[in-house]
């Protein structure tokens, strides 16, 4: 479950961004992100804030990503890998947080840095759910769209 200020940090920084106002957007979810640390170390224990906390550094990231700071992006997206992984590992059997690990080691891959090893954990994540029938439909084109990225990187 993602929190209410997700949803109002997303709204207003989607709405500065479409008024060109890049800066004032990535500051307001900055303070999303800075919210989501201060609530998640209250109760590290909370499956529910540390999600919270990973989908922060997630918005932040893709907003950087709309406004070509791929580097800045790069570092966001990092910054909730662990906590990511740290979920996904607690609970294999939440899709929902698999796809999103397997999307993040993606969107990674992407941005560069450790290329082949993103795309394949990516991969895994995927194949596995695959195989155990839990891949949505509407996901199954990853892995072929993954396996072309890694047949496309450098030998």
């Amino acid at each position: 479950m993602r929190s209410q200020f997700s949803t109002y940090y997303g709204q207003i920084g989607s709405l500065l961004f479409s008024l060109n106002r890049v800066d004032e957007a990535l500051e307001n979810y900055r303070k999303y992100v800075a919210i989501a640390q201060k609530v998640a170390a209250d109760d590290p224990a909370s499956s529910t804030l540390q999600l919270n906390l990973w989908s922060s550094y997630a918005a932040l990231g893709d907003m950087l990503m709309r406004a070509n700071r791929n580097e800045q992006a790069g570092i966001a997206y990092r910054e909730g890998l662990p906590i990511l992984e740290k979920l996904a590992a607690a609970d294999p059997g939440d899709v929902t947080l698999q796809t999103d690990l397997a999307f993040s080691q993606w969107k990674l891959a992407q941005i560069g840095g450790d290329a082949t090893v993103r795309l394949r954990a990516a991969l895994a994540i995927l194949g596995r759910l695959d195989a155990d029938g839990r891949l949505a439909a509407d996901k199954k084109n990853w892995i072929a769209a993954i396996e072309q990225a890694i047949e496309a990187l450098p030998k």
